[in-house]
């Protein structure tokens, strides 16, 4: 006799990094407010699932701007695109520890984040 047990679908653990890794790069925002920066492919891909494909949303107060393409228009932007997330990386790092951005690549984009 051959019994299946089905188990209680559960958050991964990815999941659960992923969502606390959106979460920080929100504070970060709302720390730094009006500062560029450009998340990681693993951020944005939350960031979009919570503002529902729109390039802006009104969250706690705050105000997200999502600019796509960023990073994808010549050789000049593509270098400013590299710094903003450089930076953004060592802010992530220097406020949440190191590592703690994760290894995903840049996403081709910028995040402005101001308080309203």
């Amino acid at each position: 006799m051959n019994i299946k047990v089905h188990s209680t679908p559960t958050a991964s653990s990815d999941n659960l990094q992923q969502q606390l890794r959106y979460k920080q790069f929100l504070l970060l925002g709302e720390k730094y407010p009006g500062m560029r920066l450009v998340p990681t492919q693993e951020i944005d891909a939350v960031l979009h699932t919570q503002m529902n494909n729109t390039h802006s949303q009104t969250l706690f107060n705050t105000f997200i701007q999502h600019i796509p393409e960023f990073g994808m228009g010549g050789a000049e932007e593509y270098l400013e695109w590299q710094l903003i997330f450089a930076q953004t990386k060592a802010l992530f790092e220097q406020t949440f520890g190191k590592g703690s951005m994760g290894d995903s690549p840049p996403a081709c984009c910028e995040i402005l984040i101001r308080s309203l």
